[in-house]
């Protein structure tokens, strides 16, 4: 991203298919999406955000997605990439 105001959403369940929004193709499941960090963005052009899974055997197979937000060169907000992580023994 470039510095400015950005960050990370999330929701449960795998990526969706790109849903066209004013600021680019959401991916996240509009239901259960949710900014999960947010802030400035510096000159390093990075937002960190850590995720604690709890141990336990349910959670095994749960999927969370994210997606980043922040500036470009050419406007004030859009939505960048995506992944889905699943959890794992």
């Amino acid at each position: 991203m470039e510095p400015g105001l950005g960050g990370l959403g999330a929701a449960g369940g795998p990526l969706m298919a790109p849903l066209a929004t004013p600021i680019g193709d959401l991916r996240l499941d509009p239901a259960s999406a949710y900014v999960f960090v947010g802030g400035v963005v510096d000159a390093s052009r990075r937002i960190d955000a850590a995720i604690a899974v709890p141990n336990d055997p349910s959670l095994v197979g749960a999927i969370v997605a994210l997606q980043a937000f922040g500036p470009s060169r050419t406007v004030s907000l859009q939505l960048g990439s995506a992944i889905a992580l699943g959890v794992t023994p």
